[in-house]
């Protein structure tokens, strides 16, 4: 288990592992905002926010873990050598993690359960989106395309070639 204690300065940071019994002391810390990660490998990683006032103790008391679920991509067409990142955001679409995929293929980290979106950034093309709900001790598969599909213009029309009226209600489903 590793604690990785930061606090608002991006310099300031220390990293401590726990006593037999589980238990973390981080001494002689200043006064100010902190956000304390906890990770163990197999289990999502917790991320914690606190403000620590002047000579003050704090205790946080007990601090669970849970089981991690992972994402399984694949890039279909991703071209060979061609670099393709994917952000994994939580619901205030902030990144969690980034998966740098290689030939067509990448595996998260144990990530916490519930939502995530996917934010795909390809070599060439547009950036895409995709949603995911993880499980927990699971992992999920996830099919992306690095083909243009996302960035293409379609103009639709009847069959006799006119084109549709502006409250015509147009139904997109998923193939």
């Amino acid at each position: 288990t590793l604690v990785r204690l930061r606090s608002a300065s991006p310099l300031t940071h220390r990293e401590v592992y726990p006593e037999a019994d589980g238990t973390v002391h981080l001494p002689a810390l200043a006064a100010q905002a902190f956000r304390l990660e906890v990770s163990l490998v197999g289990y999502a990683i917790l991320n914690r926010r606190f403000e620590l006032g002047a000579a003050e103790d704090l205790d946080l008391g007990t601090l669970s873990l849970e089981s991690g679920g992972r994402i399984r991509v694949r890039m279909a067409g991703q071209a060979p050598g061609s670099e393709v990142v994917v952000h994994v955001l939580d619901a205030q679409g902030r990144t969690i993690q980034v998966l740098q995929m290689a030939e067509g293929k990448g595996v998260s980290g144990p990530l916490s359960t519930g939502p995530v979106t996917l934010r795909v950034h390809p070599a060439k093309g547009a950036v895409r989106f995709a949603n995911a709900i993880i499980v927990a001790g699971a992992t999920t598969p996830i099919r992306l395309s690095a083909g243009p599909g996302a960035s293409r213009v379609l103009r639709i029309t009847r069959k006799n070639g006119k084109p549709l009226q502006s409250r015509t209600t147009l139904r997109v489903v998923d193939a």
